[in-house]
């Protein structure tokens, strides 16, 4: 488990390094290029959050199927799942929240 998380932490400075490439800092002259880079964040950040959760799901499914009937690796196997799911709720949460405020607001 300690291999895996490292291996996140690494992409995940890895992911900030390529952001900092890809996203310069500007100067916004107008507030719906404001707007739209942090839709572009926010959909960066997202398709992240999935990518993460769909391998947590996966690794908890390989841990449920390999538990070999012992109640506290299913048990943990279930958290996980579950800790997943919460992961791809947080992602749509985080996908949807801006899009309400926008409609709210404008």
């Amino acid at each position: 488990m300690q291999k895996i998380k490292n291996f996140f932490e690494k992409v995940g400075v890895f992911s900030v390094v390529l952001a900092r490439e890809y996203y310069p800092p500007v100067e916004f002259t107008q507030p719906e290029e404001l707007v739209e880079r942090i839709n572009k964040i926010v959909r960066w950040i997202v398709t992240l959050l999935v990518v993460f959760s769909a391998i947590y799901i996966v690794m908890a499914g390989f841990n449920y199927v390999t538990s070999g009937g012992d109640e506290d690796k299913i048990g943990k196997a279930k958290t996980q799942l579950l800790y997943g799911l919460v992961g791809v709720g947080i992602a749509v949460l985080a996908w949807a929240l801006p899009r309400v405020i926008y409609y709210i607001v404008y």
